[in-house]
């Protein structure tokens, strides 16, 4: 990962977007479809159509196999899913990018599978290890379809042949999803994009903060308690009361998100620097938040990831209850919200100039003819 090779580039890319909290997720599978698939797609397509294709690509492959797999019972065993599938993306977006042909692109993908694996363990603990996993599923993807352009065979029946990877983990699988629909239910369409840049798991409980702030017009030293209510599922992953001790930790504490949204009317990425998240004021304003489990919202996953929000304040009692987060596939972002949360989300990282020219240039993807626009400011990255 150390390297100056494309794969290693590659990964560190990745690995910067999951560190971000800013990568877009598959809810039903639970895999970062867009950590696997826009980087390699981004950075070894010619120009923009083939980035496109290459990302659907990435997206349709790494999905698809994990319907067919059940990839979310992984995480009760200990795997985490986009490590364990990832690679399978990215091999295929790195295939469809550098424009592979049908058997090589097969092989790409067989080698990926062959090399699967991560866990999740510890990752709430040390949010780091995560990233460094999610670099090295990609990267892994990435030299799977470099090896098949040099010739380098994969099984030929990798998923559900003998000892195949739809039974290596002791599930029951359901192979017909691989290829279901295959052209008419695009599964891309049913990812989410982040408006926070945190776990996904937070999402709809902020959206619900913010509302309740924006339309009472509520400040910090208004609210008394905010007393927000999850499935157990997400609630196990968020529900994180302490200090967090790094900015990857503060992404996956709702209690530092929340005072965060009440403090600053957003979840901006500098607030979770080393020098603002222990400020008195933040430490004040997370010992008013408490989350709970709202067991009456626990069936509506995974098809929703509701949350509801009650506010106790000098002026009253507020609530609503948020079934899907924005970004979510039933709510949408506007592009100038996907826009605004790209400049958020990249501040610091890449100059104005360079968000202004990328911007335009994903605008108009389809008719560009040259990628350095984008590719260039990402791999200055590193």
């Amino acid at each position: 990962m150390l390297g100056d090779d494309e794969a290693s580039v590659i990964g560190r890319i990745a690995m910067r977007a999951h560190a971000g909290e800013s990568d877009p997720i598959h809810a039903g599978t639970t895999i970062c479809a867009g950590l696997v698939a826009v980087p390699p797609a981004m950075l070894f397509s010619p120009d923009g159509e083939t980035a496109i294709a290459a990302v659907v690509a990435g997206y349709e492959t790494v999905i698809r196999i994990g319907e067919a797999l059940g990839s979310s019972r992984l995480l009760g065993m200990g795997w985490w899913p986009t490590a364990v599938l990832g690679a399978a993306g990215a091999a295929a977006a790195t295939a469809r990018a550098r424009g592979l042909n049908a058997l090589d692109t097969r092989n790409a993908i067989a080698l990926a599978l062959v090399q699967s694996g991560g866990l999740g363990t510890g990752a709430p603990q040390a949010p780091e290890s995560r990233n460094l996993v999610a670099a090295n599923c990609v990267r892994t993807g990435v030299e799977a379809a470099e090896a098949a352009a040099g010739g380098i065979a994969g099984p030929p029946e990798p998923l559900t042949g003998d000892r195949g990877f739809l039974s290596a983990f002791g599930l029951e699988s359901s192979p017909e999803k691989l290829l279901e629909a295959l052209g008419d239910d695009w599964k891309i369409a049913a990812t989410s994009l982040k408006s926070f840049p945190c776990a996904l798991q937070a999402q709809s409980a902020l959206a619900a903060l913010s509302d309740l702030v924006s339309r009472h017009q509520l400040t910090a030293e208004d609210v008394v308690t905010i007393e927000i209510g999850l499935p157990a599922a997400m609630r196990r992953i968020v529900d994180r009361p302490g200090a967090p001790e790094t900015r990857f930790g503060a992404a996956a504490s709702l209690q530092f998100l929340a005072a965060a949204c009440l403090l600053d009317g957003d979840v901006l990425p500098a607030r979770m620097q080393d020098d603002r998240r222990g400020t008195p004021e933040m430490r004040a304003a997370m010992d008013k938040v408490r989350v709970v489990h709202a067991a009456e919202l626990d069936a509506a996953l995974p098809a929703a990831w509701p949350a509801r929000v009650r506010i106790t304040a000098t002026g009253g009692e507020f609530s609503v209850e948020c079934r899907v987060p924005p970004g979510h596939p039933e709510a949408p972002l506007a592009m100038t919200v996907t826009v605004d949360r790209f400049r958020v989300f990249s501040a610091g990282q890449i100059d104005d100039t360079a968000q202004d020219r990328m911007v335009d240039a994903v605008s108009g993807l389809s008719d560009l003819t040259d990628m350095t626009t984008i590719s260039a400011p990402l791999r200055a990255l590193f």
